[in-house]
């Protein structure tokens, strides 16, 4: 399976967007309420429930991306897609070096 998917995680106080990514094109976008007690069972099985339901398999990403301003919401998050999409997310937060 060809591994040239982007998902792309935008953690806002009100909601969590999910823009899944084909090269530079958005491809699929869906979103969630932002609430702190989630597990990450809760946030992984969710977010490959939604990208299977789209036709993407998780196996087809090759990164995942995160940019929060909830910290507090961040280990369960980042827990659930290691473990239900088996990618460590690339976290991007104040002062990470990205190059642009």
């Amino acid at each position: 399976m060809k591994k040239d998917l982007l998902l792309g995680i935008d953690v806002g106080n009100t909601n969590i967007t999910f823009g899944v990514f084909k090269g530079e094109e958005i491809v699929r976008t869906f979103r969630m309420t932002t609430k702190m007690q989630r597990t990450s069972d809760e946030f992984g099985v969710w977010i490959s429930n939604l990208l299977q339901g789209c036709g993407y398999a998780p196996e087809e990403l090759k990164d995942v991306i995160i940019a929060s301003v909830v910290p507090g919401i961040m280990h369960s998050l980042n827990a659930g897609i290691i473990k239900y999409l088996n990618r460590t997310p690339i976290i991007i937060g104040s002062g990470t070096k990205t190059g642009l």
